[in-house]
């Protein structure tokens, strides 16, 4: 056994002197020193003496290899082992020096002993470094190897991730894949290295880490080592919550990410994550090598369905707005009167092509709904909704908001019985039609049960009339027809052997024939008619609304000849008040048809009162004919109204005739003709006037009468798009009356070459269509049309950006074209059926109970009565709802029952009997006879054709020629072109040009070659681009609206390029001018001056323009700058004032 001595410490020589008592008896000392750090260094003494002790036999250095150049690894920690084989033994662990040097010994026989010295990696302090020996050294041990190094931070903030785990991933070649053989953590500042001391330069490998989500970053692959930037988040993307109008953020949410394949947009999960409490989420996806590209999948809020975010490609910052709000579908069964759970509801849209798809389907809860999140539907994209239960789809109504939608399924049950034993007929097939356009069109079809039951649903019930056919009901029945089905409900289908099976589609038709008027006394009277039908009428039916709003209803039996008749009580009449009567009458298959009449019940103790309302006395008329008109009225009934016509100066009598006059309205008009008037200075009118009670009543005018010629030079300048070179003569030679009938006949006209011209270039988009529009101002030769086809344009303006279908706008715009020179009545009612104006003026969305005002109001203001004309906030209401159910379908106008107010309304102080399309029709007929429609399109039309002055005996007169001839646009005409304003002096020339008079009366009075693009260009920028006005008004009369600095630089412009570039219109003047003999300067000055401006110039201007051909030398034809000299000239007489007139 040991025994513990004591210490002492060598002198500084190394010497030290220990006295051993022991040694003479045989003991054993041993010395031992740490000088090391271990007690390893030791020596024997067995005998006395001075004895040389040696220490520190091994010595290695240990060098850093994970710098360049390799330094000194000094105070490191390194161990020492015994190799035993496969095995090692921990003998002890040493610290290097300040010099990175190991003096040590071994405090065993080392002899045939192998050793090993082992350190870790400086760089990371992990990678293990060994080092083996078996003799003393010295020795060199390299511990570490250059680093892998990498820095962790944010991609889009650059903030360090600090203690986050980094893996190193080895490629396998056997596996084919990156492996992870090791990790690290970051420190404070985001850095991590690694040692990997095997690396050969061809191995590859990389870094991988995670610490943002559930996807990986990595580092580019490798061979050698290097430093590695790792930015993690590069992808931010903020989840909101898109069921609520505040879009909130979605904190907390799950998500879904994954690929999509650019080739096949196929979709591949790739992974999920949760946003954090802010709803973001930040994602590091690196870039697919094979062209796809990533979408964020969540659950939408509004019904837990999957919804996927935009493509996401590249780094950045995205939104993804989850969801819409809620579209809830209700459906319900009519048939068993609950709600109609476990149904599948289908939402469609329109594709490109204007076809309904499937979109998305889902099915109906509980409570029988379904509950939608529908894309765009926050934009006003267009959805409806499918679903079927029996017999037939059920399709919902349009929508375009978030909201709720309701569904009826089950609207049609069928009972079919057997009329002649009231039993039920089971296992008959019945079929569905719809009546459309006289036509059965097949619906549906179905099997009645045990119960002789059947169920359908067809579209639009209430909207289109169906008509059902059941197939061998009895033996001796082949098939036979319903009656007409209109709205929804349990219907009975009685079948007799006895029926006349055919389809009778052939309404009845009925009349009111007393009383003859519609004025009434209070006595009480016999209301008398007659009604007929093709097959057997089964009854009339009287609806009376008395003077209390009271409905009395009863049935009358028409007589073998289809008379009818009933006595209606005074208790029901009051006087000063009114009643409405409706008789209906009904054939077997339920067609019908309505009689309606509103009669006044009044006291008949005055006599009628006349009123002239278009001339006062002594106004000027023209003895080429004018129109006179004015009211009749009486408190019962006006029996007949007459004319007497004199010569004042000779008292001769002229004329004697009956007046025609409207009998509710009491308007009445009459024109007195060039033959009667034309040798009279002067005129007195006796009107007369007898009510049916013989009461008598007269009123006279005095008129003077005045022969006027139409203007050549004002015709051409007004009642065209501009002069030609040879169309005053044209004028002249078949007289300015000739002329003017010719015009107002356009069908008599050959328009052949022009319509070549037109059938060349199809309507596709439209420029097409203004490009058309130019060509018949341009080419036509049926020009006075063609400027009434533009005045109509104007005044039943619609704009094209409002509803992007150039054949609304085409239609319409030939519509106008055709009956340009016809009625008024006509053009109202093409502008009010045309689906231009329908959208344009929202009529197509005013239905029964959601009326929209606009197109009421301005059709009004604008087209017919005139802002002061007489009409009231509850007029406007009246006639939005009388034009309910005006509608849009395929293109083309319909009128939607379903849509329509069948409530009476009180319009202009006049009832309105409920009616189908025909009410409309027929309030709009009375808007165009109306005397403030008179003067307002007259006034209109004054202004259009003279000026802005103030001409009130033409508009009278002009309205007199209105009402009389029933808005005959000729008749107006004639008026205008024969007064006295028209004809002027004051008034020729005095007009501003549109800018699309300036454009077309160039190229016409150049006969130039249109470029019909830089036309349009051209016209945009002096501010009228055709076909999109956008208010309703339509494009200024007024010169003071297109006259201003901007307006004249725009025309100046255009003089410059078309004379000088041909922008707009290719003119050779030089070849003109020759073929039309002009080749002098002062010749060309004084033919040019005379088409373009007329007598609108000044001496100055001539001398000008003379001075332009004269420059440097005589003009001469034949010069080589004759061209360009014309050219100037051109573009200088477009540019003066005189040319902006017409």
């Amino acid at each position: 056994s040991k025994q513990w001595l004591g210490r002492k410490t060598t002198d500084s020589n190394g010497y030290i002197k220990w006295e051993m008592r022991g040694l003479e008896k045989g003991d054993t000392f041993v010395l031992a020193t740490d000088y090391f750090g271990t007690r390893d260094a030791t020596i024997i003494i067995t005998e006395a003496g001075e004895k040389n002790w040696q220490i520190g036999k091994y010595f290695v250095t240990v060098k850093n290899g994970s710098q360049t150049p390799v330094t000194a690894l000094d105070n490191y920690n390194i161990t020492l082992f015994r190799k035993d084989g496969e095995q090692s033994t921990r003998i002890k662990s040493m610290q290097t020096d300040d010099r990175g040097q190991l003096l040590f010994d071994i405090n065993e026989d080392t002899a045939n002993k192998s050793y090993l010295l082992r350190a870790v990696s400086p760089s990371d302090n992990k990678t293990r470094y060994e080092f083996s020996f078996t003799s003393f050294g010295p020795h060199i041990f390299t511990v570490g190897s250059t680093p892998i190094t990498a820095t962790l931070s944010h991609a889009r903030t650059n903030a360090l991730f600090a203690d986050e785990r980094v893996w190193i991933a080895r490629w396998s070649e056997t596996e084919n894949k990156f492996k992870r053989f090791r990790s690290a953590k970051t420190n404070e500042l985001g850095e991590v290295a690694f040692d990997v001391d095997e690396m050969d330069g061809e191995t590859k490998y990389r870094l991988e880490a995670r610490p943002l989500s559930n996807f990986t970053i990595f580092s580019p692959p490798f061979t050698q080592a290097e430093h590695f930037a790792l930015k993690a988040g590069n992808v931010k993307v903020t989840l909101k919550d898109g069921s609520l109008n505040n879009l909130p953020t979605l904190g907390d949410y799950a998500v879904q990410i994954g690929l999509i394949s650019i080739d096949t947009n196929r979709y591949k999960y790739y992974g999920s994550a949760i946003t954090n409490s802010a709803g973001i989420l930040e994602l590091d996806l690196p870039t697919p090598p094979d062209g796809r590209q990533y979408v964020v999948r969540a659950k939408s809020p509004t019904n837990n369905a999957w919804r996927s975010s935009d493509i996401i490609n590249t780094a950045g910052d995205y939104e993804f707005v989850v969801g819409n709000p809620a579209v809830n579908v209700t459906v319900r069964d009519a048939n068993t009167n609950s709600m109609a759970s476990g149904l599948w509801v289908t939402a469609q849209t329109q594709n490109s092509d204007g076809h309904w798809v499937n979109t998305v389907g889902r099915r109906t809860d509980d409570t029988g709904t379904a509950v939608f999140d529908l894309d765009g539907i926050t934009h006003k994209r267009e959805y409806r909704f499918k679903t079927r239960k029996y017999r037939g789809n059920v399709i919902s109504e349009i929508i375009s908001s978030p909201g709720n939608v309701d569904l009826e399924v089950g609207s049609l049950p069928v009972t079919l019985i057997n009329n002649d034993t009231g039993s039920a007929l089971a296992n008959v097939r019945i079929n569905a039609f719809a009546y459309e356009n006289e036509k059965l069109s097949w619906r549906s079809s179905g099997t009645t049960n045990a119960n002789g039951e059947v169920v359908f649903d067809v579209p639009e019930l209430g909207i289109a009339t169906y008509v059902l056919r059941a197939e061998q009901p009895l033996a001796s029945v082949r098939r036979i027809y319903s009656p007409f089905i209109q709205e929804a409900g349990n219907f009975e289908f009685a079948v007799s052997a006895n029926d006349n099976t055919a389809l009778d589609n052939e309404a009845p038709v009925i009349f009111i024939h007393a009383p003859e008027t519609d004025e009434i006394a209070d006595e009480g009277f016999i209301l008398s008619g007659n009604a007929q039908d093709n097959h057997q009428l089964a009854s009339v039916k009287i609806q009376v609304w008395d003077y209390s709003n009271n409905i009395h209803e009863f049935a009358v039996t028409p007589s073998q000849n289809g008379a009818w008749s009933s006595f209606i009580p005074a208790q029901w009449l009051q006087a000063g008040e009114q009643i409405g009567i409706a008789a209906t009458a009904y054939d077997r298959m339920g067609n019908w048809a309505t009689a309606n009449r509103f009669l006044h019940i009044v006291d008949d103790d005055n006599a009628p009162r006349i009123r002239i309302l278009s001339h006062a006395n002594n106004d000027i008329v023209s003895t080429s004919g004018f129109s006179i008109f004015g009211d009749v009225s009486d408190d019962i009934h006006v029996q007949s109204l007459s004319i007497t016509v004199t010569d004042t100066n000779t008292g001769s009598l002229l004329f004697e005739e009956p007046v025609r006059f409207n009998s509710q309205s009491g308007q009445w008009a009459f024109f007195l003709n060039e033959e009667i008037i034309v040798n009279s200075d002067s005129l007195e009118m006796v009107l007369s006037a007898v009510d049916s009670s013989n009461n008598h009543s007269s009123t006279n005018l005095q008129l003077l009468t005045k022969v006027v010629q139409p203007s050549v030079q004002q015709l051409v300048k007004r009642a065209t798009f501009g002069a030609t070179p040879t169309l005053a003569n044209e004028i002249t030679q078949v007289g300015v009356n000739t002329w003017i009938e010719q015009q107002l006949a356009p069908e008599m006209i050959d328009d052949d070459e022009l319509e070549s011209m037109l059938s060349e270039l199809p309507i596709e988009s439209i420029n097409d269509l203004r490009k058309r529009e130019l060509m018949y101002q341009i080419y036509s030769k049926r020009q006075l049309q063609q400027v009434m086809a533009w005045f109509w344009e104007n005044h039943f303006s619609t704009d094209f950006n409002r509803h992007r279908k150039v054949a609304y706008e085409e239609r319409e715009n030939s519509a106008f074209r055709t009956h340009a020179l016809g009625k008024f009545s006509d053009l109202l009612e093409i502008s009010a059926k045309s689906p231009a104006m329908l959208k344009y003026l929202d009529n197509v969305s005013s239905r029964a109970g959601r009326i929209n005002e606009n197109y009421a109001r301005e059709v009004m203001e604008l087209h017919t009565l005139g802002v002061n004309g007489g009409y009231t906030d509850d007029d406007i209401i009246s006639l939005a709802r009388i034009l309910t159910g005006w509608h849009i379908a395929e293109g083309e106008f319909t009128f939607s029952a379903n849509r329509h107010d069948n409530d009476n309304k009180l319009f202009l102080n006049e009832q309105v009997v409920a009616g189908g399309v025909e009410e409309g029709e027929a309030t709009l007929a009375r808007l165009s006879q109306h005397p403030s429609t008179a003067i307002f399109i007259c006034g209109k039309l004054i202004q259009f054709w003279i000026g802005e002055g103030n001409y009130p005996t033409l508009q009278r007169s002009c309205a007199a020629g209105y009402i009389s001839s029933e808005g005959d646009i000729p008749t107006l005409l004639r008026i205008i072109f024969h007064s006295n304003a028209f004809n002027i002096e004051d008034n020729i020339g005095s007009k501003i040009k549109t800018p699309l008079q300036v454009y077309t009366s160039a190229i016409r009075a150049t006969q130039a070659e249109p470029d019909f693009n830089e036309a349009l260009r051209i016209l945009k920028a002096m501010g009228m681009q055709l076909f999109t006005y956008p208010a309703p008004d339509g494009f200024s009369d007024k010169g003071a609206d297109w006259i201003n600095v901007d307006a004249m630089v725009q025309r100046t412009k255009f003089a410059l390029r078309f004379a000088l570039k041909q922008d707009g219109g290719e003119v050779d003047l030089l070849t003109h001018l020759e073929a039309q003999g002009y080749t002098t300067a002062t010749a060309i000055v004084e033919y040019l001056f005379n088409l373009l401006l007329d007598t609108q110039y000044t001496a100055l201007q001539r001398q000008q323009a003379l001075a332009i051909l004269n420059e440097r030398d005589a003009f001469d034809m034949q010069d080589n700058d004759a061209p360009i000299k014309l050219k100037r000239l051109l573009a200088t007489l477009l540019a003066y004032p005189g040319f902006q007139y017409q």
